[in-house]
């Protein structure tokens, strides 16, 4: 557990097998404190260089045979909300696909993957929407999808 907690507290600290309290005099008793078996302190003063990697960013394409997958979107507080249908909570994103292909009303929907507060500018009412919502919507996408942007918040679906 102090291991542990040593190495969030110092993150700018690497992780070595191969030194010794001898070889990084900034840290004398540190090896005294914490039990580090075979692992050992590298003296801060070495420059990461980490950062120098190339960055990979993965995408997982939501879309499938059934589905139209729209990232960080959701409907807009502007949008014709008089189409929704319903609301779930606290579903996987695949048990929400599942119910709206078996209720032929659904044509689109979102999905909440982080808190979400949808506020109306003119009055003092809101929609709030928790991780694992899922809201769904009928009509005609193209007419009645009003997406709004919802970075790392929610995700759109359009039936095919």
């Amino acid at each position: 557990m102090f291991k542990n907690l040593f190495f969030m507290l110092s993150s700018s600290i690497l992780i070595s097998s191969s030194l010794s309290a001898e070889a990084c005099p900034d840290f004398p008793d540190i090896f005294d404190f914490f039990d580090f078996e075979e692992e050992a302190i590298i003296c801060p003063d070495y420059k990461d260089i980490t950062g120098e990697l190339p960055v990979i960013t993965i995408v997982a394409d939501q879309s499938d045979s059934n589905w139209t997958y729209i990232p960080d979107v959701a409907q807009s507080k502007f949008g014709d909300w008089s189409t929704c249908i319903g609301l779930a909570h606290n579903v996987s994103r695949e048990a929400a696909k599942a119910y709206a292909e078996k209720n032929s009303k659904v044509t689109f929907f979102f999905y909440v993957k982080q808190y979400m507060v949808l506020e109306d500018d003119e009055s003092i009412i809101a929609r709030i929407f928790m991780q694992g919502d899922a809201v769904f919507f009928s009509g005609d996408p193209e007419k009645v999808a009003s997406w709004g942007t919802a970075t790392d918040m929610a995700d759109g679906y359009v039936k095919r």
